[in-house]
């Protein structure tokens, strides 16, 4: 029987911890890095979504401060709280601070401020703090994966105004990539809106090739069975 290997998680984590713990920092430690996880908050935000309250605890004392301003705000929406752009404004200034700095959570925290906006009805706000983003992550140093983020969330927003061909531009530099295969399913949602089927179909072609889970393809396979 072929063995499959089941990839390290946060998650994983989690179920060592109640297998094996309670352990102190120092094990925690060794575990992290036996399983190559990234950072600490990714293991903090695991221990708060599953209810591990005394990992949580632990793991808390070990994060920066830009890191602890962001579990701050997971919690407050895991609560309901929707009143967060104050404190998103002052996670951002921490997370740009030059003694604190932490260029990775400032492109998550500026995503999560459009978010914000956007759920209270804000687009135009929304939009611009996409479009900040987007130039502060764009080019050769820039960070690609907060920069796909950006101009995705630009161009659902865009459509959501009906200026599709803007939200069109807004992807059209990750369009020709063959690992996108979400870029194609959008592209072609937008362009059935543009009632340009020939071209939608084209993209959910693309789309249901990429993409590697049935749902997904289910979904896809779907929205070509509705063009005309």
């Amino acid at each position: 029987m072929t063995q499959i290997d089941v990839p390290n998680t946060p998650g994983k984590f989690i179920s060592r911890w109640r297998e094996q713990g309670p352990v102190d920092i120092l094990v925690l430690e060794e575990w992290k890095t036996e399983m190559e996880l990234e950072s600490w908050l990714m293991i903090s935000e695991a221990a708060l979504f599953l209810d591990a309250a005394e990992l949580f605890d632990i793991v808390n004392e070990q994060l920066t401060p830009a890191e602890q301003a962001t579990i701050g705000l997971v919690r407050r929406r895991m609560l309901g709280d929707n009143m967060l752009e104050q404190a998103i404004n002052d996670a951002i200034a921490i997370a740009k601070d030059p003694e604190t700095r932490d260029l990775k959570l400032e492109g998550r925290l500026r995503m999560e401020r459009g978010l914000t906006r956007f759920e209270n009805g804000d687009i135009e706000g929304a939009l611009a703090k996409y479009s900040l983003l987007i130039d502060l992550t764009d080019g050769f140093k820039g960070n690609k994966i907060y920069n796909k983020l950006a101009r995705v969330s630009s161009a659902r927003l865009l459509a959501s105004k009906e200026q599709f061909d803007e939200a069109l531009a807004m992807l059209d530099k990750y369009s020709t990539s063959t690992t996108n295969a979400y870029i194609h399913e959008l592209t072609g949602d937008i362009l059935v809106k543009k009632e340009q089927s020939s071209l939608a179909k084209e993209q959910y072609l693309k789309a249901e090739d990429l993409y590697s889970d049935e749902t997904s393809k289910s979904i896809v396979a779907m929205k070509l069975a509705n063009l005309k």
